[in-house]
C-alpha cells in the first residue's frame, strides 16, 4: 500500500498462479482509492484511459515508477467502484485482533462466510503454548 499525506493510496496486490491450465496469468491488481472531493468533477463519467489519466495527474508528485506503474495498467480494465467506509466503534480493549477482511467494512453474506472459514482454521486459544 502506498500512502503519502494526499487523500488518497494505491493498493497493490500479487496474485500469482500456479499450474493453471486454463492459461490464467499472474497479474497485479492496483486500486486507487480516493476521497470523493479529490477527484476531478465528472471522474465517475469518464471512459478508462480518460479515467487512468485522471489518477495519473492526481499522483503527479509521486515517484515516477509508481506514476509508471498507474499508467502501464491495461486502460480498459480502469473502473470506478464506489464505497462506503465508517469510523470504528469506540470498541473496548482486549484480547482480540482482527486480521484482513474482517477489520474493514464488506457486505454481510461475504462477512458471514468469511468468519465461518477463519474459525473453522483458527486453533481454539487453549491449543496455544507461548
Amino acid at each position: 500500500m502506498i500512502m503519502t499525506g494526499d487523500p488518497f493510496f494505491l493498493f497493490t496486490s500479487v496474485f500469482q498462479t500456479v499450474g493453471e491450465p486454463d492459461g490464467t496469468r499472474s497479474y497485479l491488481l492496483c486500486a486507487f482509492v480516493a476521497r470523493k472531493d479529490a477527484c476531478p468533477p465528472g471522474i465517475a463519467d469518464m471512459d478508462g484511459p480518460s479515467m487512468q489519466r485522471a489518477i495519473a495527474d492526481l499522483a503527479g508528485g509521486w515517484h515516477p515508477t509508481l506514476r509508471h506503474l498507474i499508467l502501464a495498467c491495461d486502460p480498459t480494465s480502469v473502473a470506478m467502484f464506489p464505497f462506503a467506509t465508517l469510523l470504528p466503534p469506540d470498541w473496548p480493549t482486549g484480547h482480540v485482533t482482527l486480521l484482513g477482511d474482517a477489520i474493514h467494512l464488506m457486505p454481510a453474506d461475504t462477512q458471514s462466510e468469511e468468519a465461518r472459514e477463519n474459525r473453522r482454521r483458527m486453533q481454539p486459544a487453549s491449543d496455544v503454548t507461548a
